[in-house]
């Protein structure tokens, strides 16, 4: 295995969210994960609103630090997903110094900072 390729856990912890799509309930939101063909979601975290946590773990096998691997959040709802917020991020970016980071990551939403997503990741 080259050192730019290999197995990358992702621990997709919690957001802070500032953007709301509720007018009268609290959010339902899940996260998912692209990178690739591959595609991961975290469980709906029901009425956590503004402040929720999955604590969910997720293995990719990255081909190149340099691929983007894109996190969207967004609030379940009866029939349809709103979204709250996303973001791309390289994956060089997710693993700090040590390869293997825990950090909090900016969302938009229309080009508009929309909370943060917690990361934790080991390569």
């Amino acid at each position: 295995m080259s050192g730019n390729s290999g197995q990358l856990s992702i621990t997709i912890c919690e957001a802070k969210l500032t953007r709301d799509t509720e007018t009268f309930s609290k959010m339902d939101p899940f996260v998912v994960m692209k990178y690739k063909d591959q595609t991961h979601k975290t469980k709906v975290k029901d009425e956590a609103g503004k402040r929720p946590v999955w604590n969910q773990n997720f293995k990719i096998y990255v081909q190149n630090k340099n691929d983007e691997i894109k996190f969207g959040v967004y609030d379940k709802d009866m029939f349809s997903e709103d979204t709250v917020g996303e973001t791309t991020i390289k994956v060089w970016n997710l693993l700090g110094a040590n390869n293997g980071d825990n950090i909090w990551h900016k969302i938009f939403y229309n080009k508009k900072e929309a909370g943060e997503l917690r990361l934790e990741t080991k390569f």
